[in-house]
């Protein structure tokens, strides 16, 4: 007797800097994160830009499908993604609380407080651990990362050298930023 496993879509490679899906452009569909980094951006008139979200794998991006999308997705390193199968719930709860995050980080934290939060959220979610700390494994450059908290490259250069004095960060070559972080960052949860 033969077994039936559920549909699983061949995942489609996504080369870095390639834009998934057009803001206001008609969604045809959800894409679950196989591999990966992909920025959700909005954009105003005049260029200026906010990334809502960096989603990695296992996450849902895109938008809904038939509809037209509220962001752009663009992959921030190469990966891979899929067609999601899933219900559409997951996707809405994820932007649900990362949208409430943002609204409250922009409306109460100073830009340095704002970069804080981000890096330690990617460094969570994309770190690799190295001696002292957790290195991003994403290639952020200062305009990137004013994209992350909204705010300008310049306040965002003034706000790496605050966090650099401090101690928190440190670079590691052009765009690699090491987080010096709490032990459960560096270990895990169950330190």
């Amino acid at each position: 007797m033969a077994s039936h496993l559920p549909y699983q879509p061949l995942p489609l490679e996504v080369p870095a800097g390639h834009i998934l899906i057009r803001q206001d452009e008609t969604a045809h569909a959800l894409w679950e994160v196989v591999s990966g980094a992909f920025t959700e951006r909005v954009r105003d008139a005049e260029g200026r830009s906010l990334v809502l979200d960096v989603a990695g794998p296992g996450q849902v991006t895109g938008g809904l499908p038939g509809r037209p999308a509220r962001w752009e997705v663009q992959a921030l390193r190469a990966g891979s993604v899929r067609a999601w199968t899933g219900p559409m719930e997951p996707a809405a709860c994820r932007w649900a609380e990362r949208s409430g995050e943002i609204a409250f980080q922009l409306a109460w934290l100073d830009v340095t407080g704002r970069l804080e939060r981000r890096l330690e959220d990617l460094a969570e979610r994309f770190g690799v651990p190295v001696p002292g700390g957790v290195r991003i494994a994403l290639p952020l450059t200062h305009e990137e990362l004013a994209s992350l908290v909204g705010a300008t490259r310049e306040s965002v250069s003034r706000a790496m050298s605050s966090l650099r004095a401090a101690g928190r960060v440190r670079a590691n070559g052009r765009g690699r930023i090491v987080l010096a972080s709490p032990l459960h960052l560096v270990r895990g949860p169950d330190v």
